[in-house]
């Protein structure tokens, strides 16, 4: 393969790279866009990270808590 012809098929490679680069970035922007218009007003809570299955338990309300969570 000479020069020139090489030169054409690495340029159509990133011509054609960037192109669907640019496509999928503005495929998710239109997402992004209507997901924020369809949850107006959901606040999205950070994800909580617990140290060992006991705290995870605890928050969950498992059963340390039972007797505390009983309507009085």
């Amino acid at each position: 393969m000479d020069r020139k012809t090489l030169g054409w098929t690495v340029g159509l490679v990133v011509v054609i790279t960037a192109g669907i680069i640019r496509f999928v970035l503005w495929d998710e922007s239109r997402t992004s866009q209507r997901l924020t218009q369809e949850a107006e007003g959901f606040t999205a809570l950070a994800t909580q990270w617990y140290d060992s299955s006991a705290e995870q338990n605890v928050a969950r309300g498992g059963e340390e808590l039972q007797g505390l969570l009983e309507p009085r």
